[in-house]
């Protein structure tokens, strides 16, 4: 019985059996060298891409602009910690943008406990009524989670691209196609912008510039842990009750029997039966 109410109170605590567990890690993370460009305005509508058959289709709106990125590591572990971009599109002096969307996409690895590899995407929009020179961003790349991971094995079932780039549909390359596809993912990303500078006028002639810096911060990541880790968590749940109850249990029965709380009488059966 005593070894019974311990088990019947850690169950009745929700707290026995874990069926998510989470975990810190810093991802692994690369800029894939592919984008998606566009810049509008009202009578301006500019695009590029680093998949060629998307270059082919937008025809008299193509415009290749000068592009950097580097990738840092700054705390020295061996995995990068930011990507710092900028993109410089050359523009006519008629031309003026009032909207910029831009989408890129990222090879994201998990290694801690399930090996998790897939594409991810961050998408950067913005808007201003006023014709701007450039625009400047700073966030960090989060992870979003539908559900639980794997504790272990390999994880890859969105390693694969989000954009047939084989395709010259124009529709396989739209924005709205792109977000919808990588939000229908369980496993996925999105940019955290806590602000963007609008920067202008433009000078005449001089192109329109994205600067983009996108931090790759460490994640709380959940996952479903193996039988062994529930036994162990669950053993731990139950002694943390049995404990207890069994100190206190011995300790109330020494107490009855010596101050005479409960009526007892000694036999002996093995006298009992030398006497016979």
């Amino acid at each position: 019985f005593l070894l019974t109410i311990p088990y019947l109170a850690a169950y009745q605590t929700v707290g026995m059996w874990i069926r998510e567990a989470e975990y810190r890690e810093q991802p692994n993370i690369h800029f894939k060298e592919q984008l998606v460009v566009q810049l509008q305005g009202a009578d301006t509508d500019i695009l590029w891409s680093s998949f060629p058959y998307y270059n082919f289709l937008a025809q008299n709106a193509l415009r290749v602009p000068t592009m950097k990125s580097r990738e840092t590591d700054r705390n020295g572990d061996g995995l990068p910690d930011e990507l710092v971009l900028e993109i410089a599109m050359p523009m006519l002096a008629t031309e003026a943008v009032t909207a910029v969307s831009v989408v890129l996409f990222f090879d994201y690895k998990l290694h801690k406990f399930a090996q998790v590899t897939m594409e991810s995407t961050a998408f950067i929009q913005h808007s201003s009524a006023t014709a701007g020179a450039g625009m400047q961003v700073d966030g960090h790349l989060r992870l979003r989670q539908e559900e639980a991971l794997p504790h272990s094995g390999t994880w890859a079932v969105y390693n694969a691209s989000l954009v047939n780039s084989s395709s010259l549909n124009p529709t396989d390359y739209a924005f709205a196609n792109i977000i919808a596809a990588d939000n229908a993912r369980n496993l996925s990303t999105y940019l955290d912008v806590p602000a963007v500078v609008w920067t202008a006028p433009r000078a005449s002639g001089a192109p329109f510039v994205v600067r983009a810096t996108i931090r790759y911060p460490s994640e709380v990541v959940r996952y479903r842990p193996s039988l062994l880790e529930e036994a162990k968590h669950g053993w731990i749940q139950y002694l943390a009750l049995l404990a207890p109850m069994w100190y206190f249990a011995r300790h109330l029965q020494d107490f009855l029997f010596a101050h005479r709380l409960v009526s007892s009488a000694i036999r002996d059966d093995v006298g009992k039966a030398h006497r016979t």
